[in-house]
């Protein structure tokens, strides 16, 4: 199927209105067609190849076609009842949606900052994963950006947004990591955010030490003292390393890789499996997560007798 672009698409006039009303910047990262969706859709279609060798291929037969595509020739219906209509589901199709929900979708669109059901940001983010491959990749990354300020971290997107954010980055990228603030928001950290914080010369503070997934650490103190066990891991710090924060460039080389526990990759369904699951070494953190592992056991018991000697006082 040939997506066309915009120049050379006959907009129909059930959908004119909305069309118009989408800022230009958010039309141009849109997947569009005045053809109607292929027969079997969810069987065969166009799709990516990738391989590390030899980069993207286009024009591959794939297992799924690409979920974002608007197809015109499918019908729109205003809702009579915003309420009563059900919400997209996870990993929704725009070829699948309702006619109402398409309506939503396209309208939501005129202003991607409002809130919405994730499942219509879902989609969009879909268009935006094919982007970064295939089209603008800068402006699509940024756009991944704004659409996670604009979503709960504790939403499924959320942590879909920093996977192909992060992951986008260990593809020669590594410029822009210096704007993923947000990636410090999850609430567990694992190698996405300890190289972010490597990458951009970024210390480890005392108090990030617990969003640190460690195995087998006791986290009780993390949660009723994060006070009191802040304060006694800066003074573990200041002993064992000279400073209140970890300097990852003294755990973590460059020249030492291997392959991460992390997966990374992109969620676009019509995405080939080499996509989906990138197969990147990157720099190996076990040297530092064993540090904070060790800290964390000495930490525990120091925060435990803290305690105990105030509850004597």
């Amino acid at each position: 199927m040939n997506i066309k672009k915009i120049e050379n698409t006959i907009i129909p006039i059930n959908y004119s209105e909305l069309w118009e009303n989408i800022p230009n910047e958010i039309r141009e990262l849109l997947y569009f067609t005045n053809e109607n969706p292929p027969e079997n859709l969810d069987k065969i279609g166009i799709s990516l190849s990738f391989s590390v060798n030899d980069g993207l291929k286009m024009g591959k037969l794939g297992t799924s076609h690409d979920p974002s595509t608007i197809y015109f020739p499918l019908p729109i219906t205003v809702p009579i009842n915003y309420d009563q209509v059900p919400p997209p589901p996870r990993y929704p199709k725009y070829y699948r949606l309702t006619p109402e929900q398409k309506f939503i979708y396209l309208n939501w669109l005129k202003d991607i900052d409002r809130p919405i059901h994730e499942g219509y940001k879902q989609l969009f983010f879909f268009a935006l994963e094919r982007q970064l491959i295939i089209g603008n990749f800068d402006i699509a990354w940024d756009t991944i950006l704004r659409l996670n300020k604009n979503t709960s971290k504790y939403e499924f997107l959320s942590f879909q947004s920093i996977d192909t954010l992060f992951s986008a980055c260990m593809m020669n990228r590594l410029d822009l990591l210096h704007k993923m603030s947000c990636i410090f928001e999850e609430p567990g950290w694992d190698d996405k955010q300890i190289l972010t914080k490597y990458y951009t010369n970024e210390p480890i503070e005392a108090y990030e030490t617990m969003k640190i997934n460690c195995y087998n650490a006791n986290t009780r103190y993390f949660r009723v003292a994060p006070n009191d066990y802040t304060e006694e891991m800066k003074t573990l710090l200041q002993k064992k390393v000279g400073s209140t924060f970890i300097l990852t460039e003294k755990f973590i080389s460059e020249n030492n890789r291997k392959k991460s526990h992390i997966i990374l990759g992109f969620h676009n369904s019509s995405f080939p499996y080499e996509l989906r699951n990138l197969d990147i070494l990157l720099p190996d953190t076990s040297a530092l997560l064993n540090f904070i592992q060790e800290l964390h056991q000495e930490c525990h018991e120091k925060t435990k007798i803290r305690l105990k000697n105030r509850r004597k006082n």
